[in-house]
């Protein structure tokens, strides 16, 4: 008996030479369906539910607490309450108010109004008496809106209080080279204001009207406007030279750009503690994946991505989707052949182990020989009756949350 034992290679366009077979042993036929690469190791990704009709392609998205809003033109789609609100024109902002009380309270801002929604009720008005801009956000009880390069922002604990249009509005103008303001986010104390050549952190507790801003370097010549997320524990953002992880430490750059991905100019996401990109990867579409981890893709197209508290969604095919988290549902499958060049060279397969997590499912098929059997993780399975044939294709199915190290395969060698 000769047992041959290998590292779960990763999908690729290639052919592997397996050394330990010999050089005229060769793997080829690698593909993965529900799993990604983490070190040596394939482990279940992302899935998918779909959980209501879209209909058009959005052009921008953005969240708020527990919701997600896509927007094309006037229109703004909020998930996951399902509804469609007509504004008075594209959204440029969103953002959530909590009062004292615990009471949460919804606001969409566009380049002219600023609007108060209620998703649970199905409700929006307009706020009269104040303009709109480009970027919202709320920070320690107080509202800041961008309107062009210039910062507006409102009285502690009143978050309709701020007035862009009048000449005693209380901002901070911003030099106009640097381009509008086209994303604010409160986080880890701080707010944080994007621009395309700067990112500032502005101190600005409650009560006080002496803020601080310090300018934060990072690498490359200007920020993607679609880009920016916050990914809990982090802001990310792109430019030419990859992604960015903000952090109250600083800002550093965590993925370099790879020449194999070229990323669409739609909205990122960011939610699970990752970033998701729609991108494409030698020419099909997937979604681009960072976390702490390390990065991966999932085979996927999306329209439009939104993240929030509530999870991450997608669009694609008039349909919007929500991605569970890595391991919950869905079918996972990891696929290969293992042949031997050279027309005398014969094999039998007599058994098989797979190393890692979980109960699989598992389909070995010879030319003229196939065997479906059930395996665990680390326990040796032996074949009914040995598979002849000069090549082997291996499917091994699981649902859910597993893992695959290695893969030892128990062959005997016939002929020459």
């Amino acid at each position: 008996m000769i047992e041959k034992e290998f590292i779960v290679p990763y999908p690729t366009r290639t052919t592997i030479d397996l050394r330990p077979f010999g050089d005229n042993a060769r793997l080829s036929g690698c593909s993965a369906l529900g799993l990604r690469l983490k070190g040596a190791r394939l482990v279940a990704m992302e899935g998918e539910e779909r959980i209501g009709t879209y209909g058009y392609a959005p052009k921008a998205s953005f969240t708020a607490g527990e919701y997600a809003f896509f927007v094309d033109g006037t229109s703004t789609f909020v998930t996951p309450s399902n509804e469609n609100y007509i504004l008075d024109g594209p959204l440029t902002g969103a953002a959530v108010y909590s009062d004292l009380a615990g009471k949460m309270t919804y606001y969409l801002l566009t380049q002219g109004r600023l609007y108060l929604l209620d998703p649970e009720m199905g409700r929006m008005t307009y706020v009269s008496g104040v303009g709109g801009g480009t970027a919202l956000a709320v920070h320690h009880e107080r509202f800041f809106v961008a309107k062009g390069n210039v910062l507006c922002y409102g009285d502690p604990l009143s978050p309709e209080s701020y007035e862009t249009e009048s000449e005693d509005a209380s901002s901070i103008p911003f030099p106009a080279d640097g381009g509008e303001i086209f994303a604010l986010h409160s986080f880890d104390g701080d707010l944080y204001c994007f621009r395309k050549r700067e990112v500032v952190r502005i101190r600005a507790d409650a009560h006080d009207v002496n803020f601080s801003l310090t300018r934060i370097p990072f690498e490359g010549k200007e920020i993607f406007p679609n880009s920016v997320r916050l990914c809990g524990s982090y802001l990310a953002f792109r430019t030419e030279r990859g992604l960015h992880a903000l952090t109250r430490t600083g800002c550093r750059l965590v993925a370099a750009a790879d020449s194999d991905f070229t990323f669409y100019d739609r909205p990122a996401a960011g939610g699970m503690g990752k970033y998701f990109a729609a991108a494409e990867r030698c020419g099909v579409p997937c979604i681009w994946v960072y976390s702490p981890e390390g990065e991966y893709f999932l085979a996927q197209d999306a329209e439009a991505l939104a993240g929030g508290n509530a999870g991450v969604y997608l669009v694609h095919g008039r349909a919007i989707y929500r991605l569970t988290p890595s391991g919950e549902g869905g079918r996972r499958e990891y696929s290969f052949t293992l042949g031997l060049r050279g027309s005398s060279s014969h094999f039998s397969v007599e058994g098989i182990t797979v190393h890692g997590k979980g109960a699989f499912s598992v389909t070995a098929a010879t030319e003229a020989m196939r065997e479906t059997f059930s395996a665990e993780a680390d326990i040796e399975h032996t074949l009914k009756k040995p598979l002849l044939g000069r090549s082997c294709t291996f499917c091994i199915a699981a649902e859910g949350d597993v893992r695959m190290e290695r893969i030892r395969v128990h062959l005997r060698r016939i002929g020459t």
